[in-house]
């Protein structure tokens, strides 16, 4: 039977050679004895991603905004001028459109993140890195796509002229270079904080941001084209326009770029999780060839079934159905083996000590989990805090077995794995851990209690008198005041009057 766990304070600074092993596989680096946040910050590469990525998003976006605004205005002045009028909108009518057409937009990427947010849920990938992905397909992949796709377009023909140059670069060079784009974030996450990377859900998950941000971004340029237009054509109403575009783009075929760049998540999550050098290349572009594949016969329907729309979009339906589903019946069969992942890894430390028998059983199952973290929410701040710590030391516990199980993580990961350890054994005297008898609501829940609880809360809210202050006088009553008669002569002060 091997010793308790050491608390985190217990355990042993690492030495140089330790951090170097733990930084390669991807662990995260040990507290250091002595060093406060502020400087841990600054020792993080997360925070100094911050300080260069978002300013650059922003310029990013800008830069876009003035591309837009000039292809647009020239684009509507030359169609207009072709129909017999020059008509050029001025910039506050094209600002106008950005805010009507954003609005538009924001719907169905509010739906995309919303689905992507609750589909992960085994282990939760940070905020911060949904986040990023979420920037990054909205404004670094945009700004990348669109300086690519002009410059192959220019050197195709004049696209501004020749519609059969921007067609060809639509079919055969977007896709490929838009895919690209939107999955370069994972690399690089996958290089700069591999170990935060677990789950192929995770990493669909960032991908599916990514592609929905892009895609809100795209389809503002289709909007704004096609309600710039039509307000400048006389005879057109450009909010019927605008409709038949956002029930095309925004809710028949949303679903377009979230299901090809999740091929090359598939393909990276593949990657991650095998030690063959041959493989970690070839499974990523495996999975971006089949996202540019996919994304050419989206972007070719059009082309093979000409001036058909209603057989072109029920192409697009069926194809797009057929994906959706499959990924959907593939993500619940993934959600079972990653369960099974967690309690066969938790098991090894059962086996070992170092964990109780019924821990496998607890954390593998994702209700179970939500069980305790609602009765966790009921029974306050501090209970929820120590859950939550549990519920992710176990989570992380579990794939770090499994990552040394498979060769893609060595010996460095035996000091995390006593650090999360460690980190369990504490945080149980004030967590919960155990799902047999728990009752979701508190047993001191009754009527009473609570209604005694609401007005001791009721008591703290009301303000206080300060000691030694006297309430307030009334205000006079308004009015001619009435004066009491003066007393008599010889009669002293109060004397006649009754009392009480």
């Amino acid at each position: 039977m091997p010793t308790s766990p050491p608390t985190p304070k217990a355990v042993a600074s690492p030495t140089a050679l330790e951090r170097r092993e733990r930084r390669l596989v991807g662990l995260p680096a040990p507290a250091v004895p002595g060093r406060g946040w502020f400087s841990s910050a600054l020792h993080r590469p997360t925070t100094w991603l911050l300080v260069v990525f978002f300013p650059l998003c922003v310029f990013l976006l800008w830069r876009v905004y003035l591309m837009f605004r000039v292809q647009t205005i020239t684009s509507v002045a030359q169609a207009t001028e072709k129909a017999g009028q020059r008509m050029e909108p001025t910039v506050g009518q094209f600002n106008e459109a950005v805010v009507k057409c954003a609005q538009l937009a924001a719907i169905s990427l509010a739906i995309g993140l919303f689905l992507y947010f609750l589909i992960d849920r085994i282990h939760r990938t940070g905020f911060l890195l949904k986040v990023i992905c979420v920037f990054w397909g909205g404004a670094v992949a945009v700004y990348f796509a669109v300086f690519v796709n002009s410059w192959v377009a220019a050197l195709l023909g004049d696209s501004a002229n020749d519609e059969s140059a921007s067609t060809k670069a639509a079919i055969y060079v977007a896709p490929f270079v838009e895919e690209f784009a939107k999955a370069t974030v994972l690399i690089l996450l996958a290089i700069l904080v591999r170990r935060r990377l677990v789950s192929a859900i995770q990493v669909v998950t960032l991908a599916g941001l990514s592609a929905m941000s892009f895609a809100a971004t795209e389809n503002i340029t289709y909007y704004l084209k096609t309600y710039v237009s039509a307000a400048m054509v006389y005879g057109q109403d450009p909010t019927s326009a605008l409709r038949a575009m956002f029930l095309q783009r925004g809710l028949l075929t949303w679903w377009g770029h979230p299901l090809f760049t999740t091929c090359t998540a598939i393909g990276v999550a593949f990657a991650m999780r095998n030690r063959s050098k041959w493989v970690r290349v070839v499974a990523p572009l495996a999975g971006y060839l089949c996202a540019a594949t996919l994304h050419m016969l989206f972007n070719g329907s059009s082309l093979f079934f000409g001036d058909d729309a209603g057989a072109a979009m029920t192409f697009l339906l069926i194809f797009g159905a057929s994906g959706v589903i499959g990924l959907l019946i593939r993500y619940f069969i993934h959600l079972r083996s990653e369960g099974r992942l967690v309690g066969q890894r938790l098991a090894d430390f059962v086996r070992e000590g170092w964990l109780d028998p019924r821990d496998p059983h607890v954390f593998s199952g994702f209700f179970r989990r939500v069980k305790l973290l609602l009765a966790a929410l009921l029974r306050g701040p501090r209970t929820l805090i120590a859950t939550v710590r549990i519920q992710r030391a176990m989570i992380e516990l579990a794939y770090l077995r499994a990552s040394v199980t498979w060769g893609t993580v060595d010996e460095a990961g035996q000091l995390r794995s006593r650090e999360l350890l460690a980190i369990i054994r504490d945080a149980r005297g004030t967590g919960l851990s155990e799902t047999d008898g728990l009752h979701i609501k508190p047993t001191n829940w009754t009527l009473r209690n609570i209604r005694a609880a609401l007005g001791r809360l009721i008591a703290r809210l009301r303000p206080r008198r300060s000691p030694g202050s006297t309430p307030p006088l009334a205000p006079p009553p308004t009015g001619t005041p009435v004066m009491p008669p003066s007393p008599q002569a010889g009669q002293p002060v109060g004397a006649g009057r009754r009392w009480g």
